[in-house]
């Protein structure tokens, strides 16, 4: 029985401040079957982000029921039950308050640069702290929901993300190259 949800923080507005920070989960496919056996057919396994940095970490254990059963797949005795092991935290130096605002600044620049032959939609950002390195903030633009992807996204909505030419899944923080 399928039993992960995930509910990725929204910003102001509703905002998705966060989803190329965290990532999102799927479902697993043939091939992290073969690689880990670990996971079941009906696992959620982590895609991007911190989710799949951090899946082995993140994952736990699932829980188990055994029952006996007749013939007619009724029940007629319980003989174990294995509660299910939540995986570990994870302690970020990600400070959501400023998450959020490096988020509506950038979002607000973008709307004052474009003009009404150009829009531009492509932009990313990222808070340090110089004292010990650590991410304070991290945006990419265009962004994405990542809720979409832990309810379940319809192979249209996917195929619209994929194909959307600004590349809203692309992380541009920590995939793009930019000169110095």
């Amino acid at each position: 029985v399928k039993n992960i949800n995930r509910q990725y923080i929204l910003g102001e507005n509703r905002s998705p401040i966060l989803s190329h920070v965290l990532g999102y989960t799927g479902e697993v496919d043939s091939a992290d079957l073969e690689s880990q056996s670990l996971y079941g057919p009906d696992d959620e396994v982590g895609r991007t982000g911190l989710e799949f940095q951090y899946e082995e970490l993140l994952k736990g254990e699932p829980g188990r029921e055994e029952t006996e059963v007749d013939v007619f797949g009724k029940s007629q005795k319980f003989l174990a039950l294995k509660s299910p092991q939540p995986g570990q935290s994870l302690g970020l130096f990600i400070d959501k308050g400023l998450q959020d605002k490096l988020y509506q600044s950038l979002n607000r620049i973008l709307s004052q640069i474009s003009t009404s032959r150009e829009k531009v939609t492509k932009a990313a950002a990222v808070v340090v702290d110089v004292k010990n390195g650590g991410i304070l903030a991290l945006v990419s633009f265009p962004t994405f929901d990542n809720n979409v992807f832990s309810q379940g996204i319809s192979s249209a909505d996917y195929n619209a993300l994929i194909k959307n030419p600004d590349q809203p899944l692309f992380n541009r923080t920590i995939a793009g190259q930019y000169p110095p």
